[in-house]
């Protein structure tokens, strides 16, 4: 009966060998494998030091962390591309709206009831626009400012055509406004080397008092030398 005893006790002292034998070789894998696995963020580091035991891992690794960032990137990117898209739009379609308003002559407190009926229209058309189109900015400022901008635009592309014009001529009409002030209304019609003829309204300028000569001279004249008019013949 001791002998059984013995016996037993000792294959109990070979288990408990056996088993703290395979918990080391468990712990020194592990602990293998993190040192051969360093953290994400070191594998650059560890690559360009030269101290990662497997080189060929770590590359792959860090192909795939660019491969992530750039991915990543590209979503960005998309993002903002596709957001500025929106902003040009609604932008141009501000302009839109500013010039048909200006060419009816049509006040400009009128651009917010033009907003309600695209936002009503846009509800019932296509639902999922209407964010879109509440994007267009239609309010008084805003439509005063847009044609401001037209209209400097035109005056200084009409300013720098008339300086490539090979002969031109002014003509000269006054009349007066609702409020009895003489309006100087110049003219100017000319051609360019490629006998395209240009035909526009230069200017508008008030005359106080007595509409003379003189002062339809010094009007000209003064716009002559604003113009840069001088090279012309």
């Amino acid at each position: 009966m001791e002998i059984f005893q013995s016996i037993e006790k000792i294959f109990d002292r070979i288990d408990q060998t056996l088993g703290n034998i395979i918990q080391r070789i468990m712990d020194k894998d592990q602990d293998k494998e993190e040192r051969m696995e360093p953290p994400e963020e070191t594998w650059i580091q560890t690559l360009e030091s030269g101290q990662h035991t497997n080189p060929n891992k770590c590359k792959r690794k860090r192909k795939d962390k660019i491969l992530k960032l750039k991915n990543g990137l590209t979503t960005q990117q998309n993002a903002f591309v596709k957001q500025k898209q929106v902003n040009i739009s609604s932008l141009r379609a501000s302009f839109q709206v500013a010039k048909l308003i200006s060419r009816t002559g049509r006040p400009f407190v009128e651009e917010e009831f033009v907003k309600e009926c695209l936002l009503s229209v846009a509800k019932e058309m296509c639902p999922e626009k209407t964010d879109l189109f509440s994007t267009v900015s239609l309010s008084g400022p805003t439509i005063t400012r847009r044609i401001e901008e037209m209209g400097d635009n035109l005056h200084q592309h009409l300013q720098n055509s008339s300086k490539n014009l090979c002969y031109f001529s002014l003509a000269l009409d006054t009349s007066n406004d609702v409020r009895d002030s003489a309006q100087l209304l110049i003219f100017i019609r000319g051609t360019n080397d490629y006998f395209e003829v240009t035909e526009e309204l230069a200017a508008l300028k008030s005359i106080k008092g007595r509409t003379t000569g003189e002062d339809i001279f010094k009007k000209v004249h003064k716009l002559w030398m604003i113009w840069s008019w001088t090279g012309l013949n």
